[in-house]
């Protein structure tokens, strides 16, 4: 296992968990984004969690998403699983909602897998 850290504060509650046969790397930022890197069963594969608190502003969760896009999730052929808690009610059209829209699915392509 290699371990890399960019921590802007100390983590409030987010847990990973992963077989510890399995090659990986963890990289952490602000607003608990954790950033596991497999390098089996498919190389290069990256598993994002987030956790935002229903207290932060929307334009610092997309700071911190700009932030990873630009220093670590750098390649558009990299496999990429994001999940997590982002305290947006994602079947309410509000500002949060239609910015994070924007950022995901119109600007980086992403396909939300749940409804």
């Amino acid at each position: 296992m290699t371990l890399a850290s960019l921590t802007f504060r100390t983590c409030y509650g987010t847990a990973v968990y992963i077989k510890s046969n399995l090659n990986h790397t963890e990289i952490w930022y602000d607003m608990e984004v954790t950033v596991t890197v497999l390098s089996h069963p498919v190389a290069n594969t990256h598993v994002v969690g987030i956790y935002r608190s229903n207290t932060g502003r929307i334009s610092q969760l997309i700071e911190a998403l700009t932030h990873l896009h630009k220093s670590v999730l750098t390649e558009p052929t990299i496999a990429i699983l994001s999940f997590g808690d982002l305290n947006i009610n994602l079947m309410q059209e509000t500002t949060e909602q239609k910015a994070l829209d924007a950022f995901l699915i119109t600007n980086r392509e992403y396909t939300q897998l749940t409804n």
